[in-house]
């Protein structure tokens, strides 16, 4: 696939093989890549933002991820739990339960019902809020070398 670009970010699709006791399969994930242009922080919590659709799905579920690169490589992150390989921020969500609670929904943080089952059909298109984990991570601009 071609990597399609849209505000600076990079969209590409990645393929790699589940694991765990059922017979390994092909899943498939987006990837968003972003360099920064000067330095910047990031602080506080994160929402992402997708319009999604699914062909063949029955009841997904949605796993988020923020990671930080440098030189090609993972910058190691310990998680809150003593994880030795964390990422910076992450969220799920299960897509039949995407019901914003109005009250509770801030236009910083989304806050799911988890009450309303909202399946959705193959090729209907769907917008979801993902709130991510609260991070103050410092991305610094990319930078090249003659």
């Amino acid at each position: 696939m071609t990597p399609a670009r849209a505000a600076g970010w990079v969209l590409k699709r990645r393929l790699r093989r589940s694991s765990g006791p059922a017979p390994p399969r092909l899943l498939e994930a987006a990837v968003f890549d972003h360099r920064f242009d000067e330095d910047t922080e990031l602080s506080g919590p994160m929402t992402l933002r997708l319009r999604v659709a699914t062909t063949g799905a029955e009841d997904p579920r949605l796993f988020a991820g923020i990671e930080k690169w440098s030189h090609g490589a993972p910058v190691p992150f310990e998680g809150s739990y003593g994880y030795g390989r964390d990422l910076v921020a992450q969220g799920r969500l299960r897509l039949a339960l995407r019901e914003l609670d109005p009250v509770l929904s801030t236009p910083h943080q989304p806050e799911h019902t988890f009450r309303t089952l909202q399946p959705v059909r193959d090729g209907e298109e769907v917008d979801v809020l993902i709130p991510l984990s609260s991070s103050a991570t410092l991305f610094a601009r990319k930078r090249f070398h003659a």
